[in-house]
């Protein structure tokens, strides 16, 4: 049985081409999953990046912005997002 990661990953490019996309979107700093989909075209969900990150943990990290109100008050636990690793640079 695969996986819904993998199914969105063989459609329209392998899952090596769309992770090298998305690790080229964070070479220089951190983004939000939102970024990354507005700037690379991808339409992964929330729950497909957090599989893609955990099928590449050498390779990316998951982070969460701070969030904030319009009255100033942070919301937990902020927009995900991935970064690469150091010594991935």
């Amino acid at each position: 049985m695969r996986d819904n990661l993998s199914d969105t990953f063989n459609k329209g490019g392998s899952m090596t081409n769309k992770v090298e996309t998305i690790a080229a979107a964070v070479k220089h700093k951190p983004h939000s999953f939102e970024h990354i989909r507005k700037t690379t075209g991808l339409t992964l969900t929330d729950e497909q990046f957090v599989a893609m990150i955990d099928k590449n943990r050498a390779r990316f990290k998951l982070v969460h912005f701070v969030k904030r109100d319009d009255e100033g008050t942070q919301i937990l636990p902020g927009r995900p997002g991935l970064r690469l690793k150091a010594d991935q640079v």
